[in-house]
């Protein structure tokens, strides 16, 4: 049963992905900025394909879940009985796929700084800032184009204090404790008054 519910889900996403221009669009935009020739600084360009490769994929699971809400597909999925963690895993692994894209697009800025452990950061990073457009999408009400920029901000933030930490060990702790609470507040939010009444 479990697995037909994942197979539903996957195939919805996929779909979605598929035919959703926007989200292309936006990984590309993402991807292109740290090529600008403002940005000339090569640590700069790495710090902000870091950075946007997460929004590309984090953009996603916003759009989604905000699609779901406004086209019922949430309905959908309420009345299939999925949970909170099975909605967000198949979002986060799809919307990881965008971010790979513009990671792989900014190969030559990430190169020279990157390593095979920062993925102990910037996972969870990734996942923090796709909890935080859920709850974006969720607390919208109208005023999409403000929760975004609100939810981008604040996804900076969240990535400059994890960057500004010297200390690997500790740097992948914050980062994952940060990701442990925002999922957390997700999870909670699921069963609030604000999300159950767009259903």
């Amino acid at each position: 049963m479990v697995e037909n519910k994942i197979k539903i889900l996957i195939k919805k996403e996929i779909l979605e992905l598929v035919f959703n221009f926007k989200s292309w669009i936006n990984v590309v935009l993402w991807a292109a900025i740290p090529y600008l020739p403002q940005i000339y600084e090569p640590y700069h360009k790495y710090i902000i394909a870091v950075l946007f490769s997460v929004f590309a994929g984090g953009q996603y699971v916003y759009d989604s879940y905000l699609s779901d809400i406004q086209f019922k597909g949430a309905f959908f999925l309420h009345n299939i009985k999925v949970v909170f963690f099975q909605i967000f895993f198949v979002k986060l692994v799809i919307s990881s796929l965008l971010s790979f894209v513009a990671m792989l697009i900014n190969i030559p800025n990430i190169i020279m700084y990157i390593t095979a452990t920062d993925i102990y950061w910037i996972l969870p990073l990734f996942i923090s800032f796709s909890a935080i457009m859920y709850l974006a999408s969720i607390f919208s009400k109208g005023a999409e184009i403000t929760s975004a920029i609100i939810s981008v901000l604040f996804g900076t933030v969240i990535f400059a204090c994890t960057f500004i930490i010297k200390s690997f060990l500790l740097k992948s702790i914050f980062s994952v404790l940060v990701a442990c609470f925002l999922i957390f507040v997700s999870f909670k939010i699921s069963f609030s008054k604000p999300y159950r009444t767009q259903l």
